[in-house]
């Protein structure tokens, strides 16, 4: 039997890599870079993180989703202060720059100095009040002093600022959690599907169903393997419902290895089979179905 945590955990990860590089020699980037480094910053491969956004800074500066990418890289790097100098001296030059006031906010966040962040934070609202991110740090501070409805508030400012931030809607469902207050975030997501408003949907159908697979992966650990598949299955669903192909593929995945794990290697073979029919190049899915196949066609020689 596979270790299926450990093949759980590096399907993911390999689900955030396609191909990376175009050209190894050249490092051509075969998705768009700040996709890349995105993809970088979940996996903590920071190096790689910081050289995308370091190069993305110099043309990007007054995009704050690229400043954002150089604090977070360089913080996992335990360089902050290094992005901090970088910040500071582009704000010498540019003293109405947006999003690195709002860098340097995200940066004393990240160095535990609520009340500079704070203030940083609020000269970007007032240096561009659509600066989606800096309403979202904001919100960050708020939910850590407990001060949950300005969370809420400033979140949904955020949302209407720039819509389609995963993180934004992923921090919407943690307060509105930690409320007890989830039916709320619900309901704004079916609001969202009555309103047939696509990148509304895909942020609180995402932002749910990472909430679901965190949770099944949590359960499994617990050795709680039904309780896992029923939050696996959720995730599909959800992922379904909202058109979300890549997540779809990650959900039955995980569910083909439950079945695995459970002994139903039928229905394992099935969930690889549909997945198949979405991403026929999925290498791992194609190498289980063989496996199983032969360990169905060795159990009937054996009888």
């Amino acid at each position: 039997m596979i270790n299926n945590v450990k093949v759980l955990l590096i399907f993911l990860l390999l689900l955030l890599v396609s191909p990376v590089w175009a050209q190894a020699e050249t490092q051509e980037f075969a998705m768009p870079p700040m996709q890349m480094g995105e993809t970088f910053l979940k996996m903590g491969q920071f190096e790689g993180a910081e050289a995308i956004y370091s190069k993305l800074f110099e043309t990007g500066a007054e995009n704050p989703y690229v400043v954002r990418g150089l604090v977070k890289s360089q913080a996992g790097l335990k360089k902050i202060d290094a992005a901090i100098k970088t910040l500071e001296v582009y704000l010498t030059d540019h003293p109405d720059s947006s999003a690195v006031l709002y860098g340097l906010g995200l940066a004393s966040f990240m160095q535990q100095n609520p009340d500079k962040a704070e203030s940083y934070l609020n000269q970007a609202i007032e240096k561009d009040a659509r600066n989606s991110p800096a309403y979202n740090t904001l919100a960050v501070l708020y939910f850590d002093k407990n001060d949950f409805e300005n969370a809420i508030h400033q979140l949904h400012t955020a949302i209407e600022k720039k819509t389609g931030d995963l993180l934004v809607y992923r921090n919407l469902w943690r307060t509105y959690r930690a409320m007890g207050k989830s039916d709320t975030f619900m309901k704004e997501f079916e609001s969202a599907k009555a309103e047939h408003s696509r990148v509304n949907i895909m942020g609180y159908g995402r932002a749910y169903a990472t909430f679901l697979r965190q949770e099944g992966f949590k359960a499994y650990e617990a050795g709680k393997v039904d309780e896992a598949h029923a939050h696996m299955t959720g995730m599909m669903n959800v992922y379904r419902e909202i058109g979300h192909l890549s997540g779809e593929v990650s959900a039955l995945f995980s569910l083909a290895l439950l079945e695995e794990e459970i002994g139903n290697k039928d229905k394992a073979i099935g969930l690889y089979q549909t997945l198949l029919k979405i991403n026929p190049d999925h290498i791992q899915a194609r190498e289980r179905i063989i496996e199983l196949n032969k360990e169905i066609e060795q159990g009937i020689k054996k009888q």
